[in-house]
């Protein structure tokens, strides 16, 4: 890892120089290093312009001689305004920032300019594209271009989520002078590890739609000239939604046709994140977590439970906190979790009441995510406390079934202190609550009687259905697990796909992400159940698993699930994790597992704050597959991408005294 290694004398030497030089380039603002002293307390928001002005394709140039296209929304009236800006790929008018059009009015009407651009290589823009680099020096040139605009104060800010988060995020990492703050919204820390891969699992569904679409239609006039060959691959595309498990279905998975983007399909991201799947200096180079100590202002990490990136987002907050290059940033670092998944954000401010299939109540639909944005851009950008933002609220939460009026809370820091993380051991007691294949029970006493393992078959050829989760999908997914246009239809290939998730288009299947329920899959599992619970139990961390486990091939999946059993039956998942055989180790050298051997493997399942209601349980689900969230493991030596070949693989589950798997728990005790 030359270069990249965390503590290296190289990388010591170079933050050093970095920070002091970061340093001397900053704006002075007066501000200490908590908050921002100059900001004054300020009542609720008034119209301050009734109109604004829009300018469309302005270009701006950066220092390679590349012009990118910016739209600009401004107040129309005299004077200057603060800026907050978002760079996108998916064409201007679909920026993040802007909420389908939503947010102009409401940003400009408060005396804010708003810049959107199309990133390099992209729409109207000029360049080539690599999807994670160049961002920084662009995202600098375009932050000193803007503070030097007749309508900009010089004080700028960037907003945005998903991609266009990574965009604010690499901006941020620039440490352009006039920056001086950043909202960053539901995107990846560690690209390899939450974007791309999952402890090695590589992320098909998500990166299938993505690229088969997104880019594939987006960038076809740029790689394919000849109008004919154009519209003879649109025509192609448009059999994608049509039917869409004969082509994720195919072997090898690096073959999946619509991700192939040019007239000979010479053009394919899908298949190059493939190639690159272990963790190496290829991710590194491109991950903004390896430039962390370069942040000098404050930022808002705002993510979803459910989001395909909610890894991200609290890795993002917990680093800068200590490896930022200033105080200000260091002690100005804001987490905002709350129940959304990716697709169902409330960028247009909709006040929608559910997440996936859950309606959440008042408590979410009455949420104002426009004005919690603005206030706090007014607190950085103008100097103004407003209802809306608490700097001093370091942490703020969501709480899944808390009493009404009490689902959000403020919190000092996170993890919270009070945890107690506890193990819930898997034990053979039948539980009398499961049609799965086996029904175990979950105790928090540690197994002392000998217990024989738990087998069962993982056909890679009949794989266990996504479920809900933290998952991004433009498609449904049934019962059995085959990509879908489910109940209400499914975008087609022609459809804009970013779009319809910031107008939460009623055609944008659900099925796939978010709280749903598990027990058409929990049916190929085996589970293991509590008893039903006597009192309130709150879940609120990160949830991992041991799981002690072996398998009669060279390498396979191990997946565990979390869920909340209703006392209708019903099983919500709360939290799940993957961990891919041969990754257990090391995310940068894997090695192939020894048949027969017992292995410890690590399961991680991420964040949830939940809390399980009396007569309820707590159930746990373990299994060897998740498709087609993630690609299936073969059981073969190759990469399941490029694996043409498959292996039925016989598993054992141990739950001894020598082999005790378990759940850790993040339970937070009830106040006395």
């Amino acid at each position: 890892m030359p270069g990249f290694i965390r503590g290296s004398v190289k990388r010591k030497l170079a933050c050093v120089a970095v920070t002091l030089a970061v340093v001397a380039a900053m704006p002075s603002q007066g501000w200490s290093d908590v908050g921002n002293p100059k900001a004054k307390p300020g009542a609720a928001p008034t119209v301050e312009y009734k109109e604004y002005v829009t300018e469309v394709d302005v270009p701006i140039k950066m220092r390679d001689g590349t012009i990118l296209m910016a739209d600009v929304y401004r107040p129309k009236g005299e004077g200057k305004f603060p800026v907050i800006l978002d760079g996108t790929p998916y064409g201007k008018t679909n920026a993040m920032m802007l909420a389908a059009g939503t947010f102009v009015p409401h940003a400009t009407s408060r005396g804010y300019a708003l810049v959107v651009y199309d990133v390099r290589g992209q729409n109207k823009s000029e360049g080539s594209i690599d999807l994670h680099v160049n961002l920084k020096n662009d995202g600098y040139d375009v932050v000193e271009w803007v503070a030097q605009q007749p309508w900009s104060n010089g004080r700028v800010g960037v907003d945005g989520g998903s991609y266009d988060g990574q965009v604010g995020l690499n901006t941020i990492l620039a440490h352009p002078p006039h920056l001086q703050t950043g909202i960053v919204t539901v995107t990846a820390a560690d690209l390899y590890r939450q974007w791309y891969y999952r402890q090695g699992a590589f992320e098909f569904g998500f990166l299938s739609g993505w690229t088969g679409l997104n880019f594939s239609r987006r960038l076809a006039p740029r790689l394919i000239p000849d109008e004919k060959a154009r519209q003879e691959y649109l025509d192609n595309l448009t059999l994608y939604p049509a039917d869409m498990a004969s082509y994720v279905n195919v072997l090898p998975l690096a073959d999946f046709e619509p991700a192939k983007m040019g007239d000979k399909g010479q053009y394919n991201y899908l298949k190059d994140w493939m190639q690159h799947n272990v963790d190496s200096e290829y991710w590194w180079k491109r991950n903004p977590k390896t430039y962390f100590h370069e942040v000098t202002v404050p930022v808002m990490h705002l993510g979803g439970m459910y989001d395909v990136f909610e890894a991200g987002t609290v890795e993002a907050w917990t680093l800068l906190q200590r490896e930022a290059a200033t105080p200000l940033a260091r002690d100005n670092q804001t987490l905002f979790l709350g129940p959304w998944d990716h697709a169902e954000m409330p960028w247009a401010n909709s006040h929608f009441d559910k997440v996936g299939s859950m309606s959440l109540g008042d408590d979410l639909k009455n949420y104002d995510h426009a004005n919690m944005r603005l206030a706090y851009f007014d607190y950085w950008l103008r100097d103004i406390q407003r209802p809306g933002f608490d700097p001093n609220a370091r942490v703020n939460l969501w709480t899944f079934n808390a009493d009404k009026g009490k689902s959000w809370s403020t919190k000092a820091t996170y993890p919270l202190p009070e945890t107690v993380y506890t193990k819930y051991y898997l034990t053979p007691e039948k539980s009398g609550s499961s049609k799965a294949l086996y029904d175990g029970s979950l105790s928090t006493k540690a197994p002392t009687k000998e217990a024989a393992p738990v087998a069962y078959k993982y056909d890679p050829m009949k794989p266990v259905p996504t479920r809900g989760g933290n998952n991004l999908f433009a498609f449904a997914v049934d019962p059995e697990g085959t990509p879908s246009a489910g109940t209400t239809g499914s975008m087609s290939a022609d459809a804009d796909l970013i779009k319809a998730v910031l107008q939460r288009d009623e055609k944008l299947p659900t099925t796939g992400h978010g709280p749903e329920d598990q027990l058409p899959a929990e049916l190929h599992t085996i589970t293991f159940s509590t008893p039903v619970l006597d009192q309130d139990t709150e879940v609120t961390g990160n949830i991992r698993a041991t799981l002690f486990a072996a398998t009669d091939q060279v390498d396979t999946d191990w997946v565990v699930r979390v869920s909340d059993v209703t006392p209708d039956g019903k099983s919500i998942i709360v939290g799940d994790g993957i961990v891919r055989g041969r990754f257990r180790e090391s995310g940068t050298t894997p090695t192939l597992l020894e048949p027969g051997k017992i292995y410890a493997y690590d399961i991680d399942l991420w964040h949830n704050s939940w809390i399980f209601k009396p007569g309820h349980r707590i159930r746990v689900a373990v299994t060897s597959s998740n498709w087609p969230r993630y690609s299936r493991n073969m059981n073969v030596a190759e990469f399941p991408e490029f694996a043409t070949e498959w292996k039925v693989a016989n598993q054992k589950i141990y739950m001894d005294p020598d082999h005790p798997s378990h759940v850790i728990l993040p339970i937070i005790p009830k106040k006395k």
